[in-house]
């Protein structure tokens, strides 16, 4: 399928080859396609006031896409960091602690964690369940308000109730791969008449990667006894191994029921995400096989009504957001000499945080004339939040309500029935003691609670005068009784010499309300800031667009201006400037080895990321107790730096090859440059920067008939060695002859070469 990008950003379209219809497509077919994340309302891709792409349902089957930050490798813009435990993507060079700043949405509704702002998605989401996933690019809190900072990704269900009266459609899936990987995602979905339904289903296990040939980063010492003594050998609540293990599991669930009648539908959803932390953390600071995660539950429902000038629609949903997961955290700090008596703590305990959440949305859609349209809406959300983390025994220094207790002298306190000086042991000892694990909902006492309500209000008017000129403006005001308010005005203007050109403005803002975790702290090692202000956004982007033919080619720019900056501490730090250029290009032709047509597809990005403040590392110093850097931190010194870990350059180039009427090829090759790497990271001080490498993927598919098809996707086929970026402050260092600076590892080896096979079968 081919897909003519309204903005920024251009689509690597791959089209099915059992899907005539997607071949088929027109010039006029491709041009009107519609998307409905820029506006919350249907419109023409050309006509659309944002940069999106469109991910469809072919290109997820042609591509093997599994999980979501696959599919962001592939797109311009993103820095994709690959940790195997948390989704870390910075959209348009903004550096954030995970992907919070990026709305995502099902069906235009905000499925980040309440507490973390972190989506929890990754390998969760059956991508095969979706009719396409539409990404945008840039800020939009007119229309969403608060949290569609940096751009949004939305994914859009398939709808029962488009299949025909009585018909049904079912599939399910099955997959094998490296690390005994294993898959199951299945869809049932029928019209009845008088109502549809559709119950989608994922399961997804995995021992993650290999990454044992890393001998530069903080990765050697998860199964070495002298740092972590009897953990090493204890069972982990993983699905599989021990905690000293070299592996890190994961273990995600996703299950969804949804009934419509007329107008009216009622939904139900759960999510279950338990992944290990895998190189995430520094090997002699925290273990990697031990899960963590989280878990959410949405009940909703929507009412539409359509009239002949009017139309409305009515959401309510209530949802959950929960946590969790286990921590072992080792104390192992030898001294200069060496001392072989040096102290090393070690302590296993288990965390959690519950959440909740109801909420009304209430949009309005008035057709005044044939070129001009309103559209309005409000919103209220009623959140109770925990503040800190429950952890009983952490150190010592919690007690059963997740409350920090006075220092205990060794062995007379007791936390949930447990001797608190059992919960610190030594390496010297020959078992664990592992702290209780909080239930749900049942240790958070009311001092460790808070309770906020968001409202807010918008309108947009989307005024199109003639075939040439659309103008969309709009305003959102939003108040919370935790940060207080904020206005967003969008103003955009699209210039259509013809219909195969555009020519756009746009300009737009967007606060980013900072998350609970760290507003309230998390835990008593976590410093919490209740008087943390929202992050604000400006940005301004110029886009030409044409197609010629069978040759499309966008190029655009953009400038991004930030205020309040939120990092990985609880503060408010400085301000960012971005700026950026993306070039696109699609090319199909009539594929030599079959009767179909091929694509070519190529992708330029150029992104420069400055920061108002930058951080001075002063003297690595490895003393007897710590290794630690004796200078001023953060500081303003007046100038714009170099933020990090945002490389400069990144290509994309895909190929999709049709050989015969029942097989596919698909290759894409992404290129990432060198880059320097976080302020914050202890290699910047030692002018030590990333190298760049080239990454190659490829996806085979062969489909006898349109019931069955068998897929095989290799990713990084040339087995090449890599890293990413750290994550967080990526404050390790990586000299493994002194302790390590800090707890997050400042590179992450990246997977080798794996393999994935799957079956479909259609019934």
């Amino acid at each position: 399928m081919r897909a003519i990008l309204s903005g920024l950003i251009f689509l690597l379209p791959l089209r099915s080859v059992a899907d005539s219809n997607s071949l088929d497509m027109s010039l006029s077919d491709i041009l009107s396609l519609e998307v409905e994340t820029a506006s919350s309302n249907k419109e023409s891709i050309m006509d659309a006031p944002a940069s999106i792409i469109v991910i469809t349902e072919d290109d997820i089957i042609n591509r093997g896409y599994e999980n979501l930050m696959e599919v962001l490798s592939d797109l311009p813009g993103f820095d994709v960091i690959g940790t195997s435990a948390w989704d870390i993507a910075y959209q348009r060079g903004y550096r954030t602690p995970f992907l919070q700043r990026t709305l995502v949405m099902i069906d235009g509704q905000n499925i980040n964690n309440l507490w973390t702002h972190n989506p929890d998605i990754n390998h969760v989401l059956p991508l095969e369940s979706f009719s396409r996933i539409e990404v945008l690019y840039g800020p939009t809190s007119a229309v969403y308000g608060p949290n569609a900072f940096l751009g949004i990704i939305n994914f859009i269900t398939k709808k029962s109730q488009d299949l025909e009266s009585g018909q049904l459609e079912n599939y399910a899936k099955i997959s094998f791969g490296t690390k005994e990987t294993k898959i199951l995602d299945a869809r049932s979905s029928g019209n009845l008449g008088s109502f549809s339904f559709s119950v989608d289903a994922k399961y997804h296990q995995s021992k993650g990667f290999d990454w044992t040939w890393d001998e530069k980063s903080y990765t050697g010492f998860y199964d070495n006894r002298d740092v972590w003594g009897p953990i090493v050998d204890h069972k982990s609540n993983s699905f599989t191994g021990n905690i000293g293990d070299n592996i890190n599991p994961k273990e995600n669930k996703f299950v969804s029921v949804s009934l419509e009648t007329g107008k009216f539908s009622l939904a139900v959803e759960y999510r279950d995400r338990q992944q290990a932390y895998g190189p995430f953390y520094s090997s002699v600071k925290a273990q990697s096989n031990t899960p963590w995660g989280g878990g959410s539950t949405r009940i909703f429902s929507d009412y539409s009504f359509a009239g002949s000038s009017f139309n409305s629609k009515t959401f309510l949903q209530y949802r959950e957001s929960s946590t969790y997961g286990d921590w072992a955290e080792g104390y192992y700090h030898p001294s200069q000499e060496g001392d072989e008596d040096a102290y090393k703590g070690i302590t296993l305990t288990h965390w959690r945080s519950d959440s909740w959440a109801a909420l009304l949305n209430q949009d309005f859609e008035f057709e005044l004339s044939s070129s001009l349209r309103i559209l309005a809406g409000l919103k209220v959300e009623r959140k109770n939040l925990q503040k800190a983390y429950i952890i009983p025994g952490y150190w010592c220094t919690n007690d059963a309500d997740g409350n920090p207790i006075p220092t205990a002298n060794n062995g007379t306190k007791t936390v949930l029935g447990v001797n608190c000086g059992d919960s610190v042991q030594s390496a010297e000892d020959s078992e664990v003691v592992s702290m209780p694990i909080p239930d749900p909902w049942t240790h958070s006492g009311s001092g460790n609670r808070v309770y906020t309500t968001d409202a807010g209000i918008y309108a947009l008017a989307l005024y199109k005068p003639s075939e040439n000129w659309t103008y969309n403006s709009g305003i959102r005001y939003d108040e919370n009784t935790s940060y207080g308010a904020s206005i967003n005005p969008r103003f955009s203007v699209i210039y259509k010499p013809k219909k195969t050109m555009a020519f756009k403005l746009i300009l737009g803002t967007a606060f980013q309300e900072p998350a609970p975790l760290q507003v309230y702290g998390g835990w008593n090692g976590r410093a919490g800031n209740e008087d943390l202000k929202p992050e604000k956004v400006r940005n301004a982007e110029v886009v030409f667009t044409h197609v010629f033919g069978k040759l499309y080619h966008e190029v655009g720019s953009f400038f991004s201006s930030y205020e309040d900056v939120v990092k990985e501490e609880a503060e408010n730090a400085g301000e960012r400037e971005v700026y950026g250029l993306e070039y696109k290009m699609n090319y199909s032709f009539l594929s030599p080895l079959s009767s179909r047509d091929a694509e070519v597809d190529f992708n330029y990005t150029y992104t420069i990321s400055k920061s108002s403040i930058t951080y001075d590392h002063g003297v690595f110093v490895k003393g007897d107790n710590a290794s630690t850097e004796e200078g001023q931190g953060w500081i303003d010194n007046g100038s714009m730096e170099d933020l990090g870990d945002i490389a400069p350059h990144k290509a994309n180039l895909i190929v999709n090859l049709p050989t015969a009427e029942q097989f596919n090829m698909n290759y894409a090759l992404n290129y990432v440059s060198s880059r320097d790497l976080y302020l914050r990271n202890p290699l910047r001080r030692d002018n030590e920067a990333l190298d760049g490498y080239l990454n190659i993927d490829t996806a085979f598919a062969y489909r006898p008939n349109k019931e069955v098809s068998l897929t095989l996707k290799v990713q990084n086929i040339l087995d090449n060695e890599y890293f990413h970026p750290g994550g967080e402050q990526a404050d390790s260092g990586i000299n493994r002859n002194q302790p390590a600076a800090g707890f997050r590892n400042s590179l992450i080896p990246q997977p080798k070469r794996t393999f994935l096979a799957g079956l479909k079968a259609k019934f």
